[in-house]
């Protein structure tokens, strides 16, 4: 696929895998990962994490890492997809190592994406693949998962203009939530098709182990093509039950991969180490060095946080002494400590529900009193809540326009918020029945 514009500023000249791999050195959280990964038994995993709090005692191994990781885990990786899948891969110049797969899937697309470029993303799906396109302005374009296609994305379903601007399409199989998967004769036809888009195919397979009646996830390189269009991610999170320890990677050819650790460079400290070593820095590395005394600290601006976190739990306490839930918006709340500014009066009451906070209180006080006009705006919001939730059990998109059958109880609220209520929930009409449904 080609790139994104703006990769030439975020990485002139670019990083390649051999290059970045000079300046690694060894680190405890991908020493462990790497270990860990390679390890089958419950002993040499207890061997593992033994020796990684071993050198969380050693403070050179507590310093930033490298996001093109330690030699040793990019071979442990290689060695794993040949056992797992029977291919093989260059440890320096086709695996990225990550910091979970998330960090690639989402930086992918400031790779190459564009404004106006489109990524087709499944709905329900991995909130990174939205997150990465919106922050490089591409244009997503949402494909819902429904048992009309065994929740699988069919590109033939996409209009022609948008296709004509695809640059990415994310898949994601054995899928989450759904559980579906992917036939070959499917995989065979997307490459096919990715191919013939010049779009490269973001393959998630982070759940590649988990599958049950002998069925064996593949890896999008089994089928014939896939090296010219294809990434692969990959975590331990789920395989090896390592959420906490943010350790992932992706698989692609030289081009796709080098392109991946190319923006991944802002993110990573590879800067820092050679622009230390320009300076003449005393020590081997950036990372061995102390680290910096802090300046002048805002000793004012982190007390006020933490009296605005003091405030808005008694509050909240509050509200719950007074078996008042926080949907429903209250008049004042008034507070024994000092004045705040009014930016910080703002997140209180937004934390609270609450229409104003006053200070220099005698004692603490929730005025629970609800009004008219404030139980009217709680009968609204709580509308609101249950008609988002029957559109998610519906499994609705927000392209899906409904129909809003409300009850003659709350035909008054609903005459009277009909326009906010059809604008917030996607309504195309409102009617009126014998129990609050969706149609």
């Amino acid at each position: 696929g080609e790139v994104s514009r703006s990769l030439t500023f975020i990485a002139p000249g670019g990083i390649d895998a051999d290059t970045a791999c000079k300046n690694c050195e060894s680190r405890s959280f991908l020493a462990a990962s790497a270990a860990i990964f390679a390890s089958s038994t419950a002993g040499r995993f207890a061997v593992c994490v033994a020796s990684r709090a071993r050198a969380a005692r050693t403070p050179s191994m507590s310093r930033y890492g490298f996001g093109l990781g330690l030699p040793a885990f990019r071979e442990a990786i290689v060695r794993w997809m040949s056992k797992r899948f029977g291919l093989a891969f260059d440890p320096m110049r086709e695996v990225v190592p990550l910091i979970g797969s998330k960090e690639g899937l989402a930086h992918l697309a400031l790779a190459y994406l564009d404004r106006g470029d489109v990524a087709i993303i499944p709905e329900p799906g991995y909130l990174a693949y939205l997150g990465g396109t919106l922050l490089a302005e591409g244009t997503p374009h949402v494909y819902p998962l429904r048992p009309r296609t065994n929740f699988l994305v069919e590109l033939d379903d996409v209009p022609g203009d948008v296709l004509a601007r695809t640059k990415l399409v994310y898949l994601n199989y054995p899928n989450n939530p759904t559980a579906a998967i992917a036939p070959r004769e499917y995989l065979e036809r997307i490459v096919a098709r990715c191919r013939e888009l010049g779009a490269v195919l973001v393959y998630d397979n982070a759940y590649s182990e988990l599958a049950f009646d002998g069925y064996k996830p593949p890896s999008i390189f089994e089928i014939d093509g896939a090296r010219d269009v294809a990434i692969e991610f990959h975590s331990l999170s789920k395989t090896y039950n390592m959420t906490g320890w943010r350790c992932g990677w992706a698989v692609a050819r030289p081009e796709i991969a080098g392109t991946l650790a190319k923006v991944m460079a802002p993110f990573t400290p590879f800067f820092s180490e050679e622009i230390y070593r320009e300076m003449g820095g005393a020590l081997e590395s950036v990372h061995l060095e102390q680290w910096p005394v802090a300046g002048k600290v805002d000793a004012k601006l982190l007390k006020d946080m933490q009296t605005v976190r003091a405030v808005s739990s008694a509050g909240l306490q509050a509200r719950t002494t007074s078996k008042i839930n926080v949907r429903q918006p209250l008049a004042s709340f008034a507070s024994t400590v000092e004045a705040l500014s009014d930016d910080l009066a703002e997140i209180i009451k937004d934390e609270l529900n609450v229409k104003t906070v006053s200070f220099k209180a005698a004692a603490d006080a929730l005025d629970t009193n609800i009004t008219p006009e404030l139980k009217e705006e709680g009968e609204l919001r709580e509308l609101l809540r249950k008609i988002q939730d029957m559109r998610k059990e519906k499994n609705l998109t927000v392209k899906d326009m409904a129909v809003l059958v409300a009850t003659e109880a709350e035909r008054a609220l609903v005459t009277k918020f009909a326009e906010e209520i059809k604008k917030t929930t996607r309504l195309s009409s409102i009617e009126f029945g014998a129990m609050l449904s969706l149609k």
